[in-house]
């Protein structure tokens, strides 16, 4: 059996993006309730299962774009994925010291806020992915994505979701 396994590292998009943020807010393209669509493009004849799996969570600020409060989403091993994303990170030609200052050490582990903070700003969507693909990365069950519709207009969904960045991952087996 032949597994493929796609991360699009969504932590919506605006997380790579953020110019500035303060070390306990983060901007992030969420609604209170927020949700999640996907389509489907155009001549995709593939099978999808979607699952969104919760990095960061937080409240929403009256602003309606900036994250607070913020901690672990269930989605994470906040010690596996610090560690893996320092590892990932020192083997760059400069590596990134926000990143590397992270700690990892059970019982002391970076907070959600200080990881937003280090990640503003950086550019390797890939890499990250290849972060959340790495084993013990990416934890608990996550939020299967609806479809509805067929074939290249079908669309995929979940409403109701906590505030916050999520990793979408597809996962289907293929034989």
């Amino acid at each position: 059996m032949k597994k493929r396994n796609i991360a699009a590292a969504i932590l919506l998009a605006s997380m790579m993006a953020v110019s500035t943020c303060a070390v306990t807010s983060m901007t992030a393209v969420a609604a209170n309730d927020a949700s999640i669509t996907i389509n489907t493009a155009t001549g995709d004849k593939q099978t999808h299962v979607y699952t969104a799996y919760a990095i960061i969570t937080g409240d929403l600020a009256t602003d309606g774009q900036t994250l607070i409060n913020v901690a672990w989403g269930n989605g994470v091993d906040p010690a596996t994925f610090i560690k893996k994303l320092k590892a990932f990170d020192a083997a760059k030609t400069t590596p990134n010291t926000d990143i590397q200052a992270l700690s990892d050490t059970t019982g002391s582990v970076s907070s959600a806020a200080d990881v937003a903070a280090a990640l503003t700003g950086y550019s390797d969507v890939e890499g990250l992915a290849k972060v959340f693909n790495e084993a013990g990365v990416i934890t608990g069950n996550g939020t299967v994505l609806t479809k509805s519709g067929t074939g290249d207009t079908a669309t995929y969904g979940a409403t109701s979701l906590a505030n916050g960045w999520y990793l979408i991952k597809d996962t289907i087996s293929l034989e």
